[in-house]
Formats: structure tokens, C-alpha cells, sequence
């Protein structure tokens, strides 16, 4: 507060603050929700390769070494899927347009 500067009270300051508050919230559960689809989007495909690989040793009578491959697949997956959600989260600055896609 500066010298000189009516100090405000009553409806007029808890309204502002309460309008911070719900920003904070906001954005403490939109960040929430990015970790838990991100979190996800790795985790799935292992998941995915490794049932399938489970199906497919049970079922088909597959050797157990199949299970590396399917790891390595499930991990490769995810990391393009971290790759490719963490370039699409980075976005121009406002005015200007984004690259071009090929």
C-alpha cells in the first residue's frame, strides 16, 4: 500500500481474493489433470504390450523371451507419446502463428 492510498475493506477486497484463490485452484487441478493424462499416456502402452505378450505366451504357447521385446515396445510407446505431447504443450507466443506441419 502506498502512502496516501484509502485502504480497502469489506466486499471489494475479499472479492479479489477470492478471485486469486479460485485462479490458484484452477490451475493447481488443471495441472493435476496434465500429470494424470500424461502419466497415463506412459503408462498405457507398457501395460498394453505386456498383456498382449501375457495373451500371446498363455494362448499361443510363445516363449517367455517374448517378454522383452514387448517391454522395449511399451517403453518406446511411451516415450513417443511423452515426446509428442510435451512439443504440443509448448505453444507460440500469442501473436504469432505456429510452424508449419508437415
Amino acid at each position: 500500500m502506498q502512502i496516501g492510498q484509502k485502504r480497502q475493506s469489506g466486499p471489494e477486497r475479499t472479492q479479489r481474493e477470492g478471485s486469486r484463490t479460485v485462479k490458484g485452484w484452477y490451475k493447481a487441478l488443471e495441472d493435476l489433470v496434465w500429470l494424470t493424462q500424461l502419466g497415463l499416456n506412459m503408462l498405457l502402452p507398457l501395460v498394453m504390450c505386456l498383456g498382449g505378450c501375457w495373451w500371446a505366451v498363455s494362448h499361443w504357447g510363445w516363449p517367455m523371451w517374448v517378454y522383452l521385446p514387448a517391454v522395449l515396445l511399451g517403453l518406446a510407446a511411451g516415450a513417443q507419446n511423452f515426446w509428442s505431447s510435451s512439443k504440443s504443450g509448448s505453444t507460440a507466443p500469442k501473436g504469432q502463428a505456429p510452424p508449419d506441419r508437415l
